[in-house]
């Protein structure tokens, strides 16, 4: 099951990869680099702290694909691999570009990529995956 959901995560990955090549290409209006992290936080801060941050993100995304490796559980498994497939995809465009494209726009929101909506989407997941397991190991006897 496991190798199914790695292929949906490089799946994920390249649909992401594509949707800001195409939205950066024949759209260029909408977009917005984002040279900072999520939702542009951060875009005039020191790049070192930037570059701290980034590697605080890449232990995080260590710390789900150890979470990744060692859960059972499906909802869990499939949390970690959006979560990864994001986190990963957006590190892909800031060390091929040096930012990060962000096209969708909503009007009371910071501008976002499918990357976010992976990430958010996946914590969600992971979240419900750990609170349902918490939840059965607490009514076991």
């Amino acid at each position: 099951m496991k190798f199914w959901f790695i292929v949906i995560g490089i799946g994920f990955i390249i649909l992401d990869q594509i949707s800001k090549w195409w939205v950066e290409f024949h759209y260029p209006f909408f977009i917005v680099q984002n040279n900072g992290i999520i939702w542009g936080l951060g875009e005039h801060w020191s790049q070192y702290l930037i570059i701290l941050i980034y590697l605080i993100c890449l232990i995080i995304l260590f710390f789900f694909l150890w979470q990744f490796l060692k859960t059972k559980i499906m909802w869990g498994q499939l949390g970690c691999v959006t979560i990864l497939a994001g986190g990963l995809s957006n590190l892909i465009s800031r060390i091929t570009q040096g930012y990060i494209i962000d096209f969708i726009k909503l009007g009371f929101w910071p501008a976002f990529n499918c990357a976010d909506i992976l990430i958010i989407g996946g914590a969600i997941l992971y979240g419900y995956s750990f609170l349902r397991d918490f939840q059965r190991k607490s009514h076991t006897p």
